[in-house]
């Protein structure tokens, strides 16, 4: 094996993967919940579920399992130097782990999680890079490598083969708060962990998998199907570590606020019988004291709130004024639909956007800066040395979590809110957003050429981007928002579609692509004034073509045929119809309506000459050929000279 080719190959493959260091991901979360206090978390390294797991000659599962703000992530990053040391004792040995957080898209998918542990241990043993070689040769010419690095199973099966590598050695594997990874997609990941452990025993390899999450989370708690040895935070161990936890926190308050020695070991009782082994509810509860003054501090210990949803309930009724609210919703809405962390201009912009209907340059947006004062209580700003970058985040996922709690449906606060709903409002935001004048509506981030609708380049928006901060993720997250606003969007919709045409006709073809149960939405769209069909993107689909193309579809496609003006031929830049993509796809539902429609060329030939009944015959899908054969000509030559009479013959 050429040695400096595969050195090449292998340096080329991590930088594609594109992992952010999970050191820099670590050192992140260190500064925003603080160094370890004293011997805290150690007591994990006395229990016997934990020394058996990295004692034992086979592989094993073990799964931490904590309640909210009970310290899980404080426990994973203590845990972590505890394997980096053993590892780096034992040069047999490897480790790698990986921080789910559920802000940001990238650290909240099974792919994701792939990929960071792939890119650690390739670094860790070079070697293991023979597994991953074959897929990455067949990608290399193309570069087209996202169709390897976002591809759940491929990168399964490669993880799979380096863990039963025979040069692997032992292998610790840690992955933090797996309840933060996508619901939707976190299925195929429990399931291939549990059908590697329960082969384990007969297979190779030597590997340890310690998993963090939250308890009674339903796949979570029952696809692992007996694999595995549950380990509690319970409160009884976790008590003793809080207690130091109080201590500190209480003398640093105690100190700062002036308080008296008898008032400072009363505000230390009353955390210590009321905090229930819960770190979160200790750090809220503090922030609350420093807002206090002292003379009502003794009444203020007499009723505090039990548990995380009675804080976060007084924290916003008693918080926040009446006068405030709507401008607090607005705050919150935002940040529970957004699609990563905000930074504080990307707020400022859209606030100020809301309050006065018109785009505010930002160096004018001082006045709106403080937008987050009013719920600085369970929100914290991530500093920046770039004051431009520094972002807004809950103090931590139950926050978001009980926002979107109904209660019961017995709450009706002010501050309830749905997912759905969430994200209708950030979609109309963003869609007001980018219809204003100051972007030509719309046209600024989609123009159009002929039939073609274009995106702007970011490049080429820079000097905008510049200026307008909110403009970057409205023009980027709009469409994805505009998505998960259903159903919500079917009754609640409060824009004007059609003063922003390029936008509303770009949202009709990303609404014919994405498929079953945009019907309403499609209607919707292909109801206001002036919608042009036959738009195209950038690869020359349109609509109908998407429609065609994707399963499930049926409903879609009828609409749009349905529609006057519709071109049923329309080609794409490579010459291929509707009616070719259904074929191939084997849509037999779409093959059918296209059929039943009068203008629709059979024949109709793409740029390779193939027709829709050679892509049928290609692919071998028996029943559209024949409905196919039926309607036109078996013997149609294309480029090559190939036949659909030929395909079906081979």
């Amino acid at each position: 094996m050429d040695q400096s080719a595969t050195s090449g190959d292998l340096r080329t493959c991590l930088q594609e993967m594109r992992v952010t260091n999970p050191r820099d991901i670590l050192s992140e979360i260190r500064s925003q919940k603080g160094k370890r206090i004293g011997h805290t978390c150690e007591w994990i390294l006395k229990r016997e579920e934990f020394s058996a797991w990295g004692a034992n000659d086979n592989s094993q599962l073990l799964r931490l399992i904590g309640s909210p703000g009970i310290g899980k992530t404080m426990m994973s990053t203590f845990l972590i130097e505890v394997l980096k040391g053993k590892v780096e004792k034992s040069p047999d040995k490897m480790f790698a782990y990986f921080l789910c957080d559920y802000r940001y898209p990238e650290q909240r998918s099974p792919t994701a999680i792939l990929r960071s542990l792939i890119w650690q241990l390739l670094l860790q043993r070079n070697g293991l890079f023979q597994h991953m070689r074959p897929d990455f040769e067949k990608h290399k010419d193309s570069r087209l490598f996202e169709c390897l690095f976002d591809n759940f199973s491929a990168l399964w099966r490669i993880f799979q083969d380096m863990l039963q590598d025979e040069h692997a050695g032992e292998v610790f594997i840690l992955i933090d708060a797996l309840d933060e990874c996508d619901k939707s997609t976190r299925k195929a990941l429990l399931r291939c962990t549990r059908e590697l452990f329960q082969a384990s025993p007969k297979s190779a390899g030597n590997f340890k998998f310690l998993v963090t999450c939250r308890p009674e989370i339903g796949d979570i708690e029952f696809e692992p199907d007996g694999i595995g040895v549950p380990l509690k935070m319970d409160s009884r161990e976790v008590n003793t570590d809080l207690s130091d936890y109080i201590n500190l926190k209480c003398e640093d308050l105690a100190q700062r606020k002036e308080y008296s020695q008898i008032l400072k070991e009363d505000v230390k009782e009353a955390l210590e019988s009321r905090a229930g082994g819960t770190f979160l509810w200790v750090s809220l509860m503090i922030n609350e004291l420093e807002s206090t003054p002292k003379y009502e501090v003794a009444n203020k210990l007499k009723d505090l709130p039990a548990g995380l949803d009675e804080t976060y309930t007084r924290i916003l009724d008693d918080n926040i004024p009446k006068k405030r609210r709507e401008d607090a919703r607005f705050l919150l809405l935002s940040m529970v639909a957004a699609r990563r962390p905000l930074t504080k201009k990307e707020l400022a912009a859209s606030f100020a956007f809301w309050k006065t209907g018109s785009v505010v340059v930002d160096h004018d947006l001082h006045d709106y800066m403080d937008i987050c004062a009013s719920c600085s209580s369970i929100i914290y700003l991530d500093i920046a040395s770039n004051d431009s970058e520094t972002t807004a985040n809950f103090c931590h996922q139950s926050v978001k979590e009980f926002l979107l709690n109904d209660h019961g449906g017995l709450s009706g606060a002010w501050y309830q809110m749905s997912s759905d709903g969430a994200n209708l409002h950030m979609f109309q935001m963003c869609w007001c957003y980018l219809s204003s004048d100051v972007f030509f509506h719309g046209r600024l981030v989609i123009s159009r050429w002929n039939k073609m609708l274009l995106k702007t380049p970011i490049e080429e928006l820079q000097t905008h981007l510049d200026q307008y901060s909110f403009l970057g993720y409205a023009s980027s997250e709009w469409e994805k928002h505009a998505i998960t606003s259903y159903p919500a969007i079917l009754t609640d919709l409060k824009i004007d579609i059609v003063k922003a045409p390029t936008l509303r006709d770009a949202w009709l073809l990303r609404t014919a692509r994405e498929g079953q149960g945009e019907e309403a939405i499609v209607k919707l769209l292909l109801n206001t004034e002036g919608v042009d069909v036959n738009s195209k993107d950038k690869d020359g689909m349109t609509p109908l073509s998407w429609a065609a193309m994707n399963r499930h579809n049926k409903n879609i496609v009828e609409l749009l045929l349905n529609t006057r003006g519709v071109d049923v031929d329309s080609k794409n830049k490579d010459g291929r119809t509707p009616l070719s993509w259904a074929a191939m796809n084997g849509h037999e539902a779409s093959v059918n309506l296209l059929l039943n429609n009068k203008g629709v060329d059979v024949n109709s030939e793409d740029k390779n000459g193939m027709t829709p009944l050679s892509w049928a015959a290609e692919i071998g899908h028996g029943p559209i050929v024949e409905f196919l054969l039926a309607k036109c000509s078996a013997n149609t030559e294309d480029n090559i000279g190939r036949t659909p009479l030929c395909q079906i013959l081979r």
